[in-house]
């Protein structure tokens, strides 16, 4: 059982894609030596006001974004956020070269600065597909712009740079601009007001386009934002204000220090956000798998599943389709055929397939292919119901068509005892009649003669038997006053036992032979085993659509649970079975027995 679709059949071969070149360990052993590096550098170099928060921090960027790159490429290997995580932890470890006191190392180091900072924003404004729309195309563009109109000119034109994160703040032994080209810091400052102002329009247009996002996305697709959006909304907020405070040139250092702070939270935050997306990724489609197998339970019809399918993607407009074998063809759950390849733009088709064949089909909105736990999870959810509902469906059929089976058996039964009833007594019995009517004749003429009566004495046993035979095939008083006064007529001979008859009517062959012939094996049961003093009853009555009776004695009772492989009650559970009747055996040895059946109400055909 699996579910296939386009960018599934992708995912094993963009797997080894990524996998030839991104090895775990490696990758892993390198970031901790990045980072372990750039601290030392940082510590010995003392050039910073805050070089242990500095290395601290810059070696946490390292290993956080690349064990979070590699979290991601394990987890959606079909994703380029892992490799771009992962790129973007080399360029925090060049950026973390701003701590160390070589003028080129700490020159590179700042340039790399807005380098990161780029990156960064473009896996935010991309995430979770990784493509840009227009307006997040846009927005990059003001921080373009930001970067080439302001921070490059301020950069190569200043004989004294330094890093844009707060905790890079240098003393007085900072190194000089080792890659200025002109020292024109009177120009530089301009470039640098420009920068400010572009920031500013870069922060706003960026938490507006975030905000507006998350308000119109859909709720499944809100909870894989909410983690990095929410977080970077704030991180670029704080970066805003704090250059909309230098433009004003606001000296108040408690401010300052608390945006600094803000903004250094806020950027630890950050790996932490891309992490916890895939996290709760992992519990909602836990969630939606578990909410959805309680909503299929049973046998769901395909407009069911569709419902359910749609509410746990917070797809409206998800449609299921079946796959109908016989036509080679898919149908909706209207029953009109559907053609997948004509699906909407925007939208994805997903087969869900059983023993290797398609069985059912999802077209949904192509964007969840974004949140492929979700996906997978419905898909499963979906895929299961529809073959149980299937399968439940086949058992019911078959089950129909052994219980009409049985009844034509029955039927055919109770028809073949009334034709052997009926042949006895029209050809055999009345032979034999006829013969011992010619023989009380020849008597009269020849006198009395021994022979002739034992003959006689022969041919009356013989009509007895037949007349047992006829009437144990079919009962003539079964046949023509029903089952009450049939079971009244069979307890005659047993001394021990009492019949009660409750209402009834008159019903089908069948059901009546079944409901007679059942409750007459429970009785010579009972007869058989019960002591002389014992006492037996046999009740019969109509009761709730359904044709009841029970027979009931004091006698030694028996274990059921040993007992019920006996030929005499599985005959009944048989014969009433095959009324679409049931039988009950309570018993347990000294305490006597009762055996109850019952049979549905069918009336005979008129």
């Amino acid at each position: 059982m699996s579910a296939t679709t386009a960018p599934a059949a992708l995912r094993e071969s963009e797997r080894a894609a990524w996998e030839a070149w991104i090895r775990p360990w490696p990758v892993a052993t390198a970031a901790i030596v990045a980072a372990g590096t750039t601290a030392a550098l940082t510590v010995a170099g003392g050039v910073l006001v805050r070089p242990g928060w500095f290395a601290l921090f810059a070696a946490y960027n390292v290993v956080a974004f690349a064990g979070v790159g590699l979290l991601w490429r394990r987890q959606r290997p079909q994703s380029h956020v892992g490799p771009l995580l992962l790129l973007l932890g080399a360029f925090l470890a060049v950026v973390s070269l701003q701590g160390a006191s070589s003028s080129l190392a700490f020159s590179i180091g700042v340039l790399f600065d807005p380098v990161s900072a780029l990156l960064a924003w473009y896996i935010v404004l991309a995430y979770p597909a990784v493509r840009l729309t227009r307006a997040a195309a846009a927005t990059l563009g003001l921080a373009v712009l930001a970067v080439a109109a302001g921070f490059v000119p301020w950069f190569f034109l200043s004989p004294d740079v330094a890093g844009a994160t707060p905790l890079a703040r240098c003393t007085e032994e900072c190194p000089a601009n080792a890659l200025m080209l002109a020292n024109r810091p009177d120009l530089a400052g301009s470039f640098a007001t420009a920068e400010e102002i572009l920031r500013v329009l870069f922060a706003t247009a960026f938490v507006a386009l975030l905000v507006g996002r998350l308000v119109v996305a859909t709720r499944p697709r809100r909870r894989i934002l909410a983690p990095v959006y929410l977080v970077a909304c704030a991180w670029i907020a704080a970066f805003g204000v704090r250059g909309a405070v230098r433009y004003f040139e606001v000296t108040d250092v408690r401010l300052w220090d608390t945006l600094g702070w803000f903004l250094t939270g806020t950027r630890v935050a950050l790996p932490l956000a891309f992490a916890l997306a895939l996290i709760l990724a992992r519990m909602f489609a836990g969630g939606a798998l578990a909410a959805m197998m309680q909503r299929v339970q049973g046998q769901p019809t395909p407009a069911e599943l569709e419902r359910a399918a749609g509410e746990a993607l917070g797809d409206t407009d998800l449609r299921f389709a079946v796959w109908r074998s016989e036509s080679e063809d898919w149908a909706d759950v209207d029953g009109a055929s559907i053609v997948p390849a004509a699906v909407a733009p925007g939208r994805q088709w997903r087969e869900l397939r059983s023993g290797g064949q398609p069985v059912a089909g999802l077209g949904y909105d192509a964007a969840l292919d974004d949140d492929p736990e979700l996906i997978d999870a419905v898909s499963t959810a979906v895929l299961l119901g529809f073959e149980r509902s299937r399968t439940d469906s086949e058992r019911q059929r078959i089950l129909s068509e052994l219980q009409a089976s049985r009844r034509r058996i029955a039927t055919a039964s109770a028809t073949e005892r009334r034709r052997i009833e009926r042949d006895l007594h029209d050809s055999a019995q009345q032979q034999l009649v006829a013969l011992r009517i010619h023989l009380d004749r020849a008597s009269e003429r020849l006198g009395r003669d021994a022979e002739l009566e034992r003959v006689g004495e022969g041919l009356e046993r013989a009509l007895d038997e037949i007349r047992a035979i006829a009437h144990g095939a079919y009962p003539a008083v079964l046949r023509d006053f029903g089952i009450g006064a049939s079971l009244s007529e069979a307890a005659r001979s047993e001394t021990r036992a009492r019949v009660q008859v409750g209402p009834l009517g008159r019903y089908s062959e069948d059901v009546e032979a079944a409901v007679y012939f059942s409750a007459l094996e429970a009785l010579q049961n009972a007869s058989k085993h019960c002591p002389a003093g014992a006492r037996i009853t046999v009740e019969v009555w109509e009761d709730s659509d359904e044709v009841r009776f029970e027979v009931r004695d004091d006698g030694p009772g028996f274990d059921p649970a040993t007992a019920v492989g006996g030929g005499g009650l599985v005959g009944i559970r048989d014969r009433l079975a095959a009324a679409g009747g049931s039988l009950e055996i309570h018993s347990e040895p000294g305490h006597g027995a009762r055996v109850r059946g019952a049979a549905p109400v069918l009336r005979p055909r008129r």
